[in-house]
């Protein structure tokens, strides 16, 4: 059987969670108030929805770059037209 902390979702609620808890370790609290600063976030919960968005686009783009040099265009497709919107 799965423990609690195995759970799918379950990281997601901790981390969640963190913004109605206070944390004794002061390199957390310094990077959440910077974080928050330089993010012009009102809250934990603005910073938390932000940083998981933004974890979640660049885990996105690193799979693409999986695909460099896998991807084979025809001989008559012009990709660089169709980027251009051509």
């Amino acid at each position: 059987t799965e423990s609690a902390a195995q759970r799918p979702g379950d990281g997601l609620k901790q981390l969640a969670s963190f913004q109605a808890t206070q944390t004794s370790d002061p390199l957390a609290y310094k990077l959440v108030e910077e974080a928050l600063k330089l993010g012009r976030k009102r809250t934990k919960k603005e910073l938390i929805y932000e940083a998981l968005k933004e974890y979640v686009d660049t885990r996105k783009r690193l799979d693409l770059t999986d695909l460099a040099g896998k991807v084979r265009f025809r001989k008559d497709c012009d990709y660089k037209a169709m980027r251009e919107g051509k």
